[in-house]
């Protein structure tokens, strides 16, 4: 979790300087999850399976034509035989070796999808629930275009989690749900919209109670009815004065 933000946010590395995906505070290094190098060790594992794929494959297919012409000399059936055996397995351990750096480039895509989500929703925590494709594209290393590509197709796949507004001016606007008022993450009562020159602020409107007039009118019937009793108690104690006068006489 960052210090400064209080984010579960992953690192942004520049060189041997690392960041916070969120707020853009120093970091130290290895002290989180980089997004920068997410995925990266699957994808060059991928490709390193996939180069020696294709050399077993030319490889095998090579010696297979070697040997198979060298058993045909004494007999085709027999260099046909070793031939297209070893062809077969070259081929059969090719296949093996592109299903493998397909798996691995899969695990490349889910592990960078993975942090880029997790750095948008530090971010969007920061920033209050809202944000642009700019905000975002600063914060996961790409251009405006991936960005805004990204966030749209995460509002395509999850609709009840990221929303899409349109500005005045025809900004668009990217709303977190669960970090914005009523989520309970949002920090303040007022939703801030930032654009260039100019700041947009949605502020919920107080609630309103309706009140009754005999409600209203109560704390001032009080100190009434208040006096009321006490009127009749006086009275009571002045008749009973009276009615002992009355018996003495």
């Amino acid at each position: 979790m960052c210090p400064y933000c209080r984010t579960n946010a992953p690192l942004v590395y520049r060189g041997l300087r690392a960041t916070c995906a969120a707020c853009g505070a120093p970091r130290v290094i290895f002290s989180g999850t980089s997004l920068t190098h997410a995925g990266k060790p699957s994808s060059v594992g991928a490709s390193v399976v996939h180069a020696f794929g294709w050399v077993t494959l030319l490889a095998g297919l090579f010696i297979a034509l070697i040997v198979g012409l060298f058993f045909s000399l004494f007999s085709t059936t027999t260099g046909l035989i070793f031939g297209g055996t070893l062809a077969a397995f070259s081929i059969i351990v090719a296949l093996l070796l592109r299903s493998g750096g397909k798996k691995l480039e899969e695990d490349s895509k889910e592990a960078q999808l993975a942090r880029r989500k997790q750095a948008l929703f530090a971010l969007a925590q920061n920033r209050g629930g809202v944000l642009q494709a700019s905000e975002a594209a600063a914060a996961l290393d790409l251009s405006v275009e991936e960005a805004d590509g990204f966030l749209t197709d995460m509002a395509k796949q999850r609709p009840d989690v990221v929303g899409v507004d349109i500005g005045e001016q025809g900004e668009v606007f990217y709303t977190f749900a669960s970090l914005g008022p009523a989520g309970g993450m949002m920090w303040g009562a007022a939703r801030v919209w930032t654009t260039p020159g100019r700041v947009r602020v949605e502020v919920p409107e107080p609630s309103r109670a309706r009140v009754s007039p005999e409600a209203s009118s109560a704390p001032s019937a009080r100190p009434i009815r208040e006096a009321e009793v006490i009127d009749a108690e006086f009275e009571a104690i002045e008749e009973n004065d009276r009615a002992r006068k009355q018996r003495r006489s």
